[in-house]
């Protein structure tokens, strides 16, 4: 589940990662010679940490297999220094475990790899035995960000999905977005862009339905792991845990009218 890194842990930054993601990104060594992907968000993505644990803590209740993740307190001293501005005297950050050889160009994001070959991707995405799963999940969750650049090659047609601090409609999700959303479709960009419905065979649709009446289940696993992370007071976070159960009972039916299916 979700770790707690302590500072002992944390041995150095070694680079800050691209400015083109919300995520003020940079890669550290951690004790044991592990290297992490360290997160801090800025004020404009005010959601993004909370999403980034609430949807850690559902995918590995849902068992999507990803990287291990955790939280760590650093110094906005720290963060300065390597150019992330951070104006507070201390800051929690998302760790992200590499998963992957970073010496390999073998091994990376599928957009990094790839680019925009939407016959690759479509081809590897075919081969990967966790793509319905995923996209159910990411349905569940509302997950409107899930793109190539957060699914991670790690072998032979073997993907793990990294980030999800655009789940529950996204960054900046309010209580009304919970209400108004908790019902209806929300943007999958792995259907919507990469492959449409009248593209996907009918196995891996079916195999997405399937996938989708496991998350009552997953939810009813990670209620007490939720109420630790999303407190039981905020009205805020309330919705969050109805939005996250409504949502487990609709995700089904939602798909199968995406895909004109009946059930």
């Amino acid at each position: 589940m979700l770790t707690l890194h302590t500072p002992a842990e944390y041995i150095r930054p070694l680079k800050v990662l691209s400015a083109d993601h919300r995520a003020l990104t940079h890669l550290a060594l951690f004790s044991g010679g592990r290297h992490g992907f360290v997160k801090f968000y800025p004020s404009y993505a005010p959601r993004s940490l909370e999403n980034e644990i609430v949807g850690y803590v559902m995918a590995c209740h849902a068992r999507i297999e990803q990287p291990p993740g955790g939280i760590i307190q650093l110094p906005g001293a720290l963060l300065q220094g390597i150019g992330i501005p951070c104006e507070a005297p201390s800051a929690y950050c998302f760790v992200s475990m590499s998963c992957i050889d970073l010496n390999s160009r073998r091994q990376g994001s599928l957009f990094a790899l790839l680019g925009d070959n939407l016959e690759a991707l479509q081809g590897i995405l075919q081969e990967w035995p966790g793509f319905p799963q995923l996209v159910a999940f990411d349905s569940w969750l509302a997950n409107v960000d899930r793109n190539t650049g957060n699914l991670i090659l790690t072998g032979n047609a073997h993907l793990i999905p990294i980030d999800h601090s655009d789940i529950l409609t996204g960054p900046e999700w309010t209580h009304n977005d919970l209400v108004t959303m908790e019902e209806k479709w929300s943007f999958n960009k792995l259907l919507e862009l990469i492959f449409p419905a009248e593209s996907l065979p009918l196995p891996i649709r079916s195999a997405i339905l399937k996938s989708a009446e496991r998350f009552n289940a997953a939810y009813s696993l990670a209620r007490r792991d939720l109420y630790r992370w999303l407190g039981s007071g905020d009205p805020d976070y309330l919705r969050a845990h109805h939005f996250i159960w409504g949502r487990a009972e609709t995700t089904k039916s939602n798909l199968a009218a995406y895909f004109n299916m009946i059930l």
